[in-house]
């Protein structure tokens, strides 16, 4: 084989493996699903670890304060704290189990103050020498019929994180 052949598979291989999976995988009238993923050569204890600690990979963009470093899982939420030392609360767990999943349900983003329900699950599966990390939101209400544009918005907003999710493990 030729050192070009090898190298471009090396070079799509990799690319392959690292490469971020995302989409609106349902959607209807009242309710939409988006569901992204992506695998990385990282045990799943140190992608849960990673995945505790929020305030490293979550994009300053994507926050009230515009410091994603201030962004937290504490005991029973997803919430940010403020300049002025207060938190606020995006989602709250309704399930965790350590290294395997985390189950929220709150609003984020453009629904925040709508009246809608968002269920957000984290899973982390072995794969191969490494770990899948699939994220799934499903986002049901009246209100979501008005606003057709949700679903790309949260596409694109959570894509954000789960890339930069991904790059803060490549870190570690």
């Amino acid at each position: 084989m030729n050192k070009w052949f090898l190298s471009t598979s090396l070079t799509l291989s990799l690319l392959t493996t690292f490469a971020s999976q995302a989409q609106v995988t349902k959607q209807s009238t009242n309710s939409f699903t988006i569901e992204q993923s992506f695998t990385v050569h990282k045990s799943i204890s140190t992608v849960h670890h990673e995945f505790s600690h929020v305030g490293r990979w979550w994009t300053s963009e994507h926050s009230l304060s515009g410091k994603g470093s201030n962004m937290n899982f504490n005991h029973d939420c997803f919430c940010e704290q403020m300049p002025n030392g207060k938190n606020t609360t995006f989602m709250t767990f309704i399930d965790r189990q350590r290294n395997k999943s985390a189950t929220l349900k709150g609003a984020i983003g453009p629904l925040r103050g709508e009246n809608v329900e968002g269920r957000m699950t984290w899973t982390f599966d072995k794969e191969h020498h490494g770990t899948k990390v699939t994220m799934r939101y499903l986002v049901s209400g009246k209100e979501v019929a008005k606003h057709q544009s949700w679903p790309t918005e949260l596409d694109a907003l959570l894509q954000a994180q789960m890339n930069s999710f991904k790059s803060s493990l490549s870190k570690r």
